[in-house]
């Protein structure tokens, strides 16, 4: 549903909107309640800025609202994160070779879930060590556009650059991968003198991966497939897919 998805992604624009204004007037405040009577705030025990909300939320809410704040923080947090595993576990469960059996699905899901769990805990715990003088802001987009590059570059030469074929994707797909990690962590992995800016994390992948696609598809061999109706400049075109997989869309077509 065009219109649908057309207002989910205006209201969570006008969401992210509204969080990031409530995250730069509390930064003023407290910027404000520091520097209002020319005092000098030592950070030397808080040498991440991971540390400045907590430090609002005890020092400068009443109390009561510190809780209940702290505790939203945590119940959004694990919120997230059992989301997440639960939309893993449930697509890999989904795509995997289905069984009469609904108990071996359930069993999969939740090896899944667990699996993904004990991962992410060891990540985190892994960048935590590795980078110890950097604060959560800044790890976010090195950590995550080591994988939304590679994703979104999947899409975008799959729609833009159709005659991309698979044979080039998959190996174009994780050398993005790799560049993204050694951008991110050059410094610790590299014995760089500094990392790179993290805003170059997603660009820099995604050019590389692009480049590589295109090089790969004319030097590995292999049949080209028919992406009429699938891509950017094919999509007034009929698919070659399966009558059930085709939808409304083309029903619409026809009619219109």
């Amino acid at each position: 549903d065009l219109k649908a998805a057309r207002k989910s992604f205006i209201l969570a624009v006008f969401g992210n909107l509204c969080i990031n204004t409530v995250l730069v007037l509390v930064g003023l405040a407290i910027l404000y309640e520091n520097l209002k009577g020319n005092t000098q705030v030592d950070l030397s025990q808080e040498k991440k800025a991971d540390m400045i909300f907590p430090r609002y939320m005890v020092e400068f809410l009443p109390p009561g609202l510190a809780g209940a704040v702290l505790t939203a923080v945590l119940a959004a947090a694990m919120s997230t994160i059992s989301s997440g595993f639960n939309s893993l576990a449930t697509v890999l469960a989904m795509e995997r070779k289905q069984t009469n059996n609904p108990s071996s699905r359930v069993s999969f899901a939740t090896g899944v879930t667990l699996l993904a769990g004990l991962l992410s805990t060891l990540l985190a715990y892994g960048i935590d060590v590795l980078v110890q003088d950097r604060n959560i802001v800044e790890m976010m987009p090195r950590s995550f556009n080591c994988f939304t590059a590679p994703l979104g570059g999947m899409f975008i030469i799959g729609i833009f650059i159709p005659w991309i074929r698979a044979v080039a994707m998959v190996p174009a797909t994780l050398i993005a991968f790799v560049s993204a990690i050694l951008i991110s962590y050059g410094k610790e992995l590299l014995g760089l003198e500094k990392n790179l800016s993290f805003t170059l994390v997603m660009p820099a992948s995604l050019f590389i991966m692009i480049i590589t696609a295109i090089v790969l598809d004319f030097i590995l061999p292999g049949p080209r497939k028919d992406t009429a109706g699938l891509t950017w400049f094919s999509m007034n075109q009929r698919p070659n897919l399966h009558p059930s997989l085709i939808s409304d869309f083309q029903e619409k077509n026809a009619h219109g």
